[in-house]
């Protein structure tokens, strides 16, 4: 009869010298050496990465002596059992508006195809990068859904002066990564330095905001429009002249 007995969880991604020196650690330490109650153990909020279950190899004679197997206490490794990586998902589907700018400072909305892992936007990591260079600017992101990232871009145009790329336009790469996963995804994106695409953000700023701004009242600009000899001659022509000054009195 076979049976498996103080079966281990080791967390490690590949085989070698890391994972023989988790197998040695957890042998000096002993067995469950926290005394926890194992079926209340619960990974849930732990990155484990690739799962293997380690073991020793023994077996028990007829007359139930303890017998070591031909390699004595050699540890025993299975194959990957689970790896995170294969569990997440995050393909980009879209991306809103399909165009960025090199100024930054635009809000952009990142579609996925599957719900996210998780909305925990400090574990998310976007950037936009132009490919097969090393020129990369990490965006802010806002907000995540299930289906939906928030980000605000980076400004570009410093990071591409010196280089040999016309800012007018070129191929940039939208870049999403799951810190906890590893996992990423990517999408290409036309990067452009026209100012349509920075939402007004130069007039906005040189001008301030609308509502701050007196606006000359209507009475006023039809007064000194009145002013106008020509004004008054053309109205006077057309026997309206008594009726626009009784507008102007009482707009």
């Amino acid at each position: 009869n076979f049976s498996l007995e103080k079966v281990l969880l080791i967390c490690v991604g590949k085989l070698g010298a890391k994972l023989a020196a988790a197998i040695r650690k957890r042998n000096e330490l002993g067995f469950n050496p926290y005394g926890k109650n194992l079926q209340d153990v619960k990974y849930t909020s732990r990155n484990l990465n690739q799962l293997r279950l380690a073991f020793k190899l023994h077996f028990v004679d007829k007359d139930g002596a303890l017998q070591a197997s031909p390699h004595q206490f050699a540890n025993a490794v299975t194959d990957v059992v689970s790896d995170i990586k294969q569990l997440v998902k995050l393909n980009i589907d879209s991306v809103l508006p399909p165009e960025g700018s090199l100024c930054g400072g635009q809000d952009v909305w990142i579609y996925f195809k599957d719900p996210l892992p998780h909305e925990d936007k400090s574990q998310y990591q976007v950037s936009l990068c132009i490919p097969d260079t090393d020129l990369s600017q990490p965006a802010r992101i806002e907000k995540v859904q299930k289906h939906l990232l928030s980000i605000v871009t980076p400004d570009l145009r410093q990071t591409l002066i010196g280089s040999n790329f016309s800012c007018e336009r070129l191929r940039g790469q939208l870049v999403v990564k799951d810190l906890r996963s590893e996992v990423d995804s990517c999408l290409d994106i036309v990067l452009t330095d026209s100012c349509s695409h920075c939402g007004c953000r130069f007039l906005s700023q040189d001008a301030g905001p609308q509502s701050k701004r007196k606006r000359p009242a209507a009475a006023d600009q039809n007064l000194n429009s009145a002013g106008d000899p020509a004004v008054v001659d053309a109205l006077r022509s057309i026997g309206l002249e008594e009726d626009f000054m009784a507008f102007l009195s009482n707009p």
